[in-house]
């Protein structure tokens, strides 16, 4: 079920991305699909916990150049994360980790000035929103914006925590798919969706 959830939300909210006027109809819904392939490359590797392979990905998309397609990716993920965080907690904390994976990497970052400060609010309004439900999904939340450089992330995530809303929702289902990611992960851990 939560799986469906999280392909539904690709699928409304995956395929929003702004491109510039001059790119044909062909090579803008090339750059959809690919986005959209890619990105659920990484929802699944960050749902299986897998983040190795979703460094992986990563790394081999920011060798080909889409590092711009990362940080529309980025945007996406958190912005799927936030909506869903009143009715799945935990799928929520694994597209916010999985964001700050991305916008972790310079590369992503660098391409999209006002990145850092979109997914830091996000993240912080998500960690409001279940820090009650899911203390293990909020802690991995912290401990991943803790270990990013940017100033910017962390300033936005602090100020997130103070419009989220607290509580609310309905708890997520215990043993999902996107458990591994939150309940029992140890964010220290090498291989950590920002650790490095």
């Amino acid at each position: 079920m939560k799986k469906l959830v999280l392909a539904a939300a690709i699928g409304v909210l995956g395929g929003g991305v702004a491109f510039s006027s001059v790119l044909s109809s062909t090579a803008y819904a090339q750059t959809v699909t690919e986005q959209q392939t890619i990105q659920s490359q990484l929802v699944a590797l960050a749902q299986a916990g897998d983040w190795a392979g979703f460094q992986s990905v990563v790394d081999i998309q920011v060798a080909a150049g889409k590092s711009n397609v990362l940080a529309a990716i980025a945007d996406s993920l958190s912005s799927m994360g936030l909506a869903l965080a009143d009715t799945d907690d935990t799928a929520a904390v694994a597209l916010e980790l999985a964001a700050l994976a991305l916008v972790d990497n310079q590369s992503v970052s660098a391409v999209d000035t006002g990145l850092a400060a979109r997914v830091g609010s996000n993240v912080g309004r998500v960690k409001a929103k279940v820090a009650t439900r899911n203390p293990n999904g909020a802690a991995a939340l912290t401990a991943a914006v803790n270990r990013n450089s940017s100033s910017t992330l962390v300033a936005a995530y602090t100020s997130g925590q103070s419009s989220g809303s607290i509580g609310g929702g309905t708890p997520g289902e215990p043993g999902s798919t996107v458990d591994s990611v939150t309940d029992g992960e140890n964010p220290s851990q090498s291989g950590s969706p920002t650790g490095t």
